[in-house]
């Protein structure tokens, strides 16, 4: 696989991969000693497009506040196993979509969301500020 830009040109779309082919098996020469050029056929693999542009960032809306007690978001109570402990400890089980801004959660404990899982180890803490991102420190 080698690299090559789609030049601009004025005559059209077929000038320009015209022109990034023959860019190809001059590269290929320059790289490997040889070329195919007019004996094989070029097959593309990738094509990457780059943009730019002005955005305008989304809103963001704070989270739901709530006190410090995540307990409507438990969702079990599992037996975990914690090499710092030596053995299994109960570990909560939190849903992620339920917990609340200001939610404190101690560690050992387990955050579970659609597209991941967060362990708070034991000796750890996590909070859920007031933007909905959940933050994992560990207690002094």
């Amino acid at each position: 696989e080698i690299r090559v830009p789609l030049p601009h040109a004025d005559n059209g779309f077929g000038a320009r991969l015209t022109a990034a082919l023959a860019a190809f098996h001059t590269s290929h020469k320059d790289q490997y000693g040889y070329s195919y050029q007019g004996r094989e056929l070029v097959e593309l693999v990738n094509v990457g497009v780059t943009g730019l542009g002005l955005l305008q960032r989304p809103p963001l809306s704070p989270a739901i506040v709530g006190g410090t007690d995540p307990g409507a978001a438990l969702r079990a109570t599992v037996a975990v196993f914690f090499p710092q402990s030596k053995g299994n400890m109960r570990c909560p089980v939190y849903a992620r979509a339920r917990l609340t801004a200001g939610n404190e959660i101690a560690g050992p404990a387990i955050v579970e969301q659609y597209d991941s899982t967060t362990v708070i180890n034991p000796g750890w803490h996590a909070r859920l500020n007031e933007w909905g991102t959940l933050v994992v420190s560990k207690h002094a």
